[in-house]
This record gives structure tokens, sequence and C-alpha cells, in this order.
């Protein structure tokens, strides 16, 4: 009969007893019956079973309205988490979100066990991560992330400059983007649905459109903003008022439409031509022996037979149209400056060149005044030497009530004919 074996454990435990974490040595020892000894030895090492943990899905929730929080958000605790020694600890450490660190004490910052839930988390990204520490200091972790979503966030585009449209007094523009229009602004964050409603209040203050009766509610597939179709912009500072809201709160941001008139105004004036006045003007008088008006007859008042007078309040030299794109032509004639440049005439004594001097005034010629404010005759000077056609220029020039001058003064002719010539026939 094959004597007994004999098992010994290095703990001195008997071999019914659990091993604990760590190295063991069993020692087989066999006696037969002649008394011989033989042993074997096993080394046995027990190890620990790692916890583990598993934390919930990331979180996205939308902030209370108007407040910088949710304060009823919930699943917060693990799915699931253990490990095969019961005396294992389950612990949090929650990060806050950026800017909002200080809403948190020392002691929100960690804990024990699961974290509170429902709990209140604000805008941005919280991190919770959980951690089970096992009693031989094995450990296992998890993080998911909390996300609140604030009101919109929108930024509008720059300020758009631009000039009226040809012949008119605005510039029609919509939301295209610039430089051809006036632009969207962007949608930086927020959930939808977002409305989004826009007014145009023009450069008095008064509302020239807007979507308020309408507003559009943006989703997933089209979130906005909404385009803006054309809108005639009048000269001056347009604003463009944007507002966007949804369940946490709303934005606001506005851009401005700046419109200048830069086309200058369109005058018109017919040349002139007539003769001198006429022969029949010219008086004896016998108690006046000087000449005058460079006449040399004695007696003879030949004034202004070398002249043709334009009478005050004479309309010919007046500039027959005047329009602007913005402007009214009767409030802007004021700003009307003309000048007579007259040519040399020959001096009727001597023949030489006479120059005389400009004739310069505002408004419309007819209105020539002297400094005291009384009506003037202009005298558009004739040959009465030579007997030749004179021409003289006028020249007009003005400014709209936006401060555009015209490209080029505008010039016409002054023609003055002479009258005529009489030789005495030779007996």
């Amino acid at each position: 009969t094959p004597p007994a074996a004999v098992g010994t454990v290095t703990t001195l435990l008997p071999l019914t007893e659990r091993f604990e974490v760590g190295p063991h040595t069993v020692t087989w020892t066999i006696v037969d019956a002649s008394g011989n000894v033989y042993t074997c030895v096993i080394n046995i090492e027990v190890t620990d079973l790692l916890p583990f943990v598993v934390c919930p899905p990331d979180i996205e929730v939308q902030a209370d309205y108007d407040l910088p929080y949710q304060d009823d958000v919930t699943g917060l605790a693990p799915l699931d988490w253990g490990d095969n020694c019961p005396d294992s600890v389950l612990s949090w450490v929650l990060t806050p979100p950026a800017g909002y660190e200080s809403e948190y004490d020392a002691g929100e910052l960690t804990g024990v066990g699961e974290y509170p839930s429902p709990n209140t988390f604000y805008i941005g990204v919280t991190t919770i991560t959980y951690t089970v520490t096992d009693r031989n200091g094995n450990t296992a972790d998890c993080s998911f992330t909390i996300t609140v979503k604030g009101p919109p966030v929108i930024t509008c585009p720059p300020d758009y400059e631009t000039t009226t449209d040809p012949g008119v007094c605005t510039a029609t523009r919509n939301s295209e983007p610039q430089p051809d229009g006036f632009g969207l602004p962007t949608l930086n964050e927020g959930i939808q649905p977002i409305t989004w409603i826009w007014t145009i209040y023009n450069p008095d203050g008064s509302v020239g459109a807007t979507n308020s009766a309408s507003p559009f509610v943006g989703s997933a597939a089209n979130p906005g903003p909404p385009t803006i179709p054309d809108y005639d912009f009048e000269t001056g500072t347009s604003r463009v008022h944007w507002y966007a809201e949804n369940i946490s709160g709303s934005a606001e941001c506005e851009h401005l439409v700046i419109v200048t008139d830069e086309e200058p105004p369109v005058i018109t004036a017919d040349p002139y031509e007539n003769c001198v006045d006429p022969l029949h003007w010219a008086t004896y008088n016998e108690s006046d022996p000087d000449p005058v008006f460079n006449h040399v007859d004695p007696n003879m008042e030949k004034s202004p037979i070398d002249y043709r007078t334009l009478l005050a309040g004479d309309t010919d030299l007046d500039l027959t149209s005047l329009t602007d794109n913005c402007c009214d032509s009767l409030s802007m004639i004021t700003n009307l400056q003309w000048r007579i440049e007259f040519a040399d005439t020959p001096d009727p004594v001597t023949g030489a060149a006479v120059s005389h001097p400009d004739v310069t005034g505002t408004g419309q010629p007819s209105k020539y005044e002297d400094a005291g404010g009384i009506p003037q005759d202009i005298y558009l000077w004739g040959d009465g030497v030579t007997f030749s056609t004179v021409t003289h220029s006028i020249f007009y020039w003005i400014e709209d009530c936006n401060g555009n001058p015209i490209t080029e003064e505008l010039r016409k002719d002054i023609t003055i004919t002479p009258r005529p010539q009489v030789i005495k026939a030779a007996y």
C-alpha cells in the first residue's frame, strides 16, 4: 500500500484555506514504508483582478432661458463599476467649464461615490472622471462630459459702403456677400431651432423693412441666417439689425450700410447771340459835349450803342436745365456760379485792344445784383470800330447739395454782332 501523501503550505495554513493575493509555495512530501522521503514544490502566484468602471455617455443639454446654466441634469451615475474585492472605493473628480471655475468650492470638485444627480451645470464643457480603487491600490477610471449650450452667438459682417446707383438717389442692395452685397451675420454657435428677425432702419431712424411679422426659424438642415432681398438704401447711414433667439436666450448685432452720392449734377445752357443795342438808342444832347462809353462824337450820347445791354432780369444767359440724382434743382440754383470773360475790343480812338474785367455772380445771371442787392444790367461789349463780330465766353460751375461738383466748367459763347457800318459816299 503506498504511503499517504502529506502536503504543507509554507503559510502553515491547511490547504482548505484561500490563498491571499501574492506568492505562495506548496511543498508535497511523501514518505514510503521504508522511511524514504520524497518532496516536490509548487509555486503559486495569486494576482488581484483589476477593478472596472463604465461611464455614462456624454450629455448635451441647453441652458435655461437667460441663465448661464441648466439646473436639472440627470444621467450622471456610472453604468457599472466593481471589483473582485468587496471593499473597493468609487470616487469622482469634476473639471468645470472655462470661465466658471469660481462657481465651485474646493469640496465640490471631488467626492466619493456617485456624483449627485440631478445637478446644475454651467455653459461650456464639464468633465466628470470616475475612479475605482481596490484594496491593493489598483485603479480604473473613465470620463464623460456634460456640454451645456447657451444662447446663439452671432457676428455681424463689417460695415458696408457704397454709392448711389446711376441716375437715382438710392442704392439697391441685398444680403449677398460683400463686396456686391452688404452681407449676412455668422452663426458661431447655438442649438436649433433659432428664430431670426432682421430689421433695416433708414438714416432718419424709421423702419424701412423687417421680417418681424414672419420670422425665419432655423433648423439643422437650414440654420440661417435668412437672406434679405433687394432694398433701396437711402443716402446716409442705414442700420441692419439682427436678432437670434433659441430656448436659452438671444443675441443681437447690427452693421451699417453707408450710401454716398458721388454723381455730379448735369447742367445745360444755350449759347447767346445778339447784336449791339439799336442805333436809334443814340440821342443828341447839345448840353453834353463830352463823349461817353469810348465814343468820340461830341454831343452824341451813343451809350450803349457798342454794347448789348442784358437788362436785369433777362433770362437769356440762364441755365436752361439743371438736374441731379439726389438734389432739388430749385434749392441747388443758389450754388450756381458763373463768370463772363470778355474778349478785347478796339479802342475807338487809337484802335488798340482794350480788355474788360470779368463779370461774376451766383445764382442765375438774370438775378445779377450789386453788393447792395440792387439788380444790375450786364453790358456785353461789341465792336464799333472795325465792326467785327466779338465772341465772349460765359462759364458755369455748380455743386449739388451733397458737395458733388460738375466734372468741368460748362462754357458757352456769347456772340455780339456789330451795328451796320455806314460809309459816306464820295462825290
